[in-house]
């Protein structure tokens, strides 16, 4: 792909950003963010020589475009930061579409902008420790991220395409690849049966419509499989865990596009309540460099 392509797919990915949702949502209208576009990338042809050069380009431009194109009248920094954040790395997501591992990856980065941060206690941190409080077996930020965005839903997006996914949720949730017990014990009885008790659980929240239920059930299964590529426990592109990342790629990519389209809402902003990031963007009031 030439600089000139490259630029060219990444100011077409940010214009449908801003166009995928009402121009009455934004600070800047979908109309002139296409504009600006158009303006960067005839600078860009006349500018770039070198891949170096294209990706500075790249990077200031995206920078730009995820700062201007928020939901008008938005206040709450726990809020801006989650959404810019998270759309710019579903945007990454689409720049890597013949990489698997990376599309899976920044989709995941996606998902932890939004929900890092729910339901953490300071006091005793993440609920559901392992023996000996090594490392959680449940994720209560995901636990509790899920159950707020899907009260957000008042369309039924995600449980749209949830009921969209009913298939390869299954495989997900019974891959004993990605099962933390299956790495401690093997494949014994019990094992087995804490495998079967997860398929069961997810189709009884699916069947029942408890759609945060079934959200988590999902999420925290491929958790486990981001768990095997961000900690090296995987091999880039040529590992045996092709089936397992493409089932899990397959899910994110339906499901993290709706959940930015529930965030983007006109209500969402208050309807609940966003913790504050953990490590606000500089030169923002909860920076540190910011509190004097």
């Amino acid at each position: 792909m030439t600089a000139d392509e490259k630029v060219a797919a990444v100011l077409a990915n940010l214009s449908k950003v801003a166009s995928s949702h009402g121009s009455e949502e934004f600070d800047v209208p979908s109309a002139v963010l296409e504009k600006w576009a158009q303006v960067v990338l005839e600078q860009a042809r006349r500018a770039l020589s070198t891949p170096r050069e294209m990706d500075a380009r790249v990077e200031t431009s995206i920078g730009d475009a995820y700062w201007k194109v928020r939901p008008r009248g938005a206040k709450s920094q726990g809020y801006l930061d989650r959404l810019q954040r998270a759309r710019s790395w579903a945007f990454a997501a689409n720049c890597h579409a013949d990489d698997p591992d990376l599309r899976f990856i920044c989709y995941w980065i996606a998902l932890n902008a939004l929900f890092g941060g729910f339901g953490w206690d300071a006091r005793v941190g993440v609920a559901g420790l392992a023996p000996g409080g090594l490392a959680p077996y449940v994720n209560s930020e995901i636990n509790e991220f899920c159950r707020k965005i899907c009260l957000l839903d008042r369309n039924g997006l995600i449980a749209k395409a949830l009921d969209s996914l009913t298939g390869v949720v299954d495989d997900v949730v019974r891959d004993k690849w990605h099962f933390r017990p299956y790495w401690e014990a093997g494949t014994t009885s019990a094992v087995e049966r804490q495998i079967e008790s997860k398929r069961k659980e997810a189709r009884s929240s699916r069947r029942e419509k408890r759609w945060s239920d079934h959200l988590a059930i999902a999420l925290r299964r491929i958790e486990d499989i981001r768990d095997h590529l961000v900690h090296g426990s995987a091999t880039y592109r040529v590992s045996k865990n092709r089936d397992s990342v493409n089932a899990a790629l397959s899910i994110l990519s339906v499901l993290v596009p709706k959940i930015l389209e529930v965030v983007a809402s006109p209500w969402a902003e208050t309807a609940i309540a966003w913790p504050p990031v953990k490590r606000p963007r500089k030169d923002s009031p909860q920076h540190p460099e910011s509190q004097g």
